[in-house]
């Protein structure tokens, strides 16, 4: 069996360290809102949602097949950057 080297022995150490302390925040599910949840959610209307998208200026979206996917994370995260509480 061939020796590890300090720097195999340091990448090794720093992976298995890396893997306890982000595994357990990467495992976290995301929680995704359709159109009319993300309008509840922000108090917002559904016609306003659908103007951004067009125009621009409003939350990230994500279209899957037909539906339209808001991240809540990312909501929450758009709504501190834009001074909405």
């Amino acid at each position: 069996m061939a020796k590890e080297s300090p720097n195999q022995i340091a990448l090794n150490d720093l992976v298995e360290r890396l893997k306890r302390e982000l595994l357990p925040v990467l495992s976290i599910p995301r929680v995704w809102l359709n159109e009319e949840e993300t309008a509840r959610y922000l108090s917002l209307s559904t016609h306003l949602l659908r103007k951004w998208r067009c125009q621009g200026g409003g939350p990230e979206y994500y279209r899957v097949g037909g539906r339209i996917l808001y991240n809540k994370d990312l909501l929450d995260a758009w709504m501190k950057k834009h001074g909405v509480r």
